[in-house]
C-alpha cells in the first residue's frame, strides 16, 4: 500500500498508517473482476450452505456504492444468483429449489428469511471494496495497539452523511505493508462486519499501461450476527475503467414475481 514497503525497517507512527489507509481509499474508483465466491453458514442453515461449492461470478463496482455481482454457470447463459445495488435499493435474484425468486428493498432491510440466500445484502460487499476516509478516534491519544508485526488503529469512517459514519478498527500487516483486517462496529460498539484481506497484488489500471494499484485478491466477509461468511477470490481484475450505467441494471426475468422487502422485521410481501 502507499508508503508501506514490505519488510520495511521503518518505524511507522499511527499517522503514517492512517495516511497509507486514506491514500489507498482514494485510489480505487471502479472494479471489474472475475471472481469465485463461496458462502458459508452456521449449522442452523443446514448442509447446503455449510458445504456450498465455490461459484464463479462477475463482479462490477463503482464508488461509492454501485454494485453488481452475477453468479454464472460456465459455458451457459444461466445465472446462479444476481445482486445489484445503487446504494439505496438492492435487487436480488436467487434460487429457491428449482425456481428463481426476485427481491427488491432498501439496502438496510434486515435479513429475516429462513433461507440464507435471501438474506444476501450488498452493503458488506461494498464495505469490502470501498474504504471511506478515516480519522483516529481520539486525536493526540493512542489510537491502537501493536503485537509483533501487527498494528491496530481505532478510527471513525467518514461517510458522506453524519448518520453514515461508523467506528472501525484497522489492522495493519507491517511485514506485508498492507491492511489485513477491518472490523466495523454498530452504535453499541459490537462488531457487525469483519473484513479479512489477503493475497495483495498489483492489479492493472484501465487505460494506463504499466500502471497498477495494490489490491487484495482474497477477501473474507464475516457477519457474526447472521453466522454467515462470504469468501471472494479474485481471478482477474481491472481497476478504474469506464463503466456503463446499464452494467448495474438488474430486472426481474419474465414470469418471476417480485417480492418487496421492508425495513421492518415484519418480513416481505409480493
Amino acid at each position: 500500500m502507499p508508503g508501506m514497503a514490505p519488510d520495511s525497517e521503518r518505524s511507522f507512527t499511527d499517522a503514517d498508517l492512517l495516511a497509507s489507509y486514506n491514500s489507498q481509499a482514494e485510489l480505487i474508483q471502479t472494479v471489474q473482476a472475475s471472481v469465485v465466491v463461496r458462502a458459508k453458514g452456521g449449522p442452523q442453515f443446514g448442509s447446503k450452505v455449510r458445504d456450498s461449492r465455490p461459484s464463479p461470478a462477475i463482479l462490477t463496482f463503482r464508488a461509492p456504492a454501485s454494485l453488481r455481482m452475477t453468479g454464472v454457470v460456465p459455458f451457459s447463459a444461466r445465472r446462479t444468483f444476481d445482486i445489484a445495488s445503487d446504494g439505496r435499493e438492492f435487487r436480488l435474484l436467487v434460487p429457491d429449489g428449482k425456481i428463481m425468486r426476485f427481491f427488491v428493498g432498501p439496502v438496510d432491510a434486515p435479513p429475516v428469511s429462513s433461507n440464507p440466500r435471501e438474506n444476501l445484502r450488498p452493503q458488506p460487499i461494498v464495505d469490502a471494496l470501498h474504504w471511506f476516509q478515516a480519522r483516529l478516534v481520539s486525536a493526540g491519544a493512542p489510537g491502537g495497539s501493536e503485537t509483533g508485526d501487527v498494528r491496530a488503529l481505532n478510527v471513525v469512517l467518514l461517510g458522506p452523511r453524519e448518520e453514515s459514519r461508523k467506528t472501525a478498527r484497522l489492522e495493519f500487516d507491517l511485514r506485508g505493508g498492507t491492511v489485513s483486517k477491518v472490523d466495523i462496529f454498530d452504535d453499541a460498539q459490537k462488531v457487525v462486519t469483519e473484513l479479512h484481506y489477503s493475497n495483495w497484488q498489483q492489479v492493472p489500471v484501465s487505460g494506463k499501461p504499466g500502471n497498477s494499484i495494490c489490491f487484495p485478491k482474497q477477501v473474507l466477509v464475516n457477519q457474526q450476527a447472521q453466522n454467515l461468511q462470504l469468501e471472494i477470490k479474485t481471478m482477474s481484475a481491472e481497476l478504474n475503467g469506464v463503466l456503463a450505467p446499464t452494467q448495474f441494471q438488474l430486472t426481474p426475468p419474465r414470469g418471476i414475481p417480485v417480492t418487496r422487502v421492508t425495513r421492518s422485521t415484519g418480513g416481505s410481501h409480493p
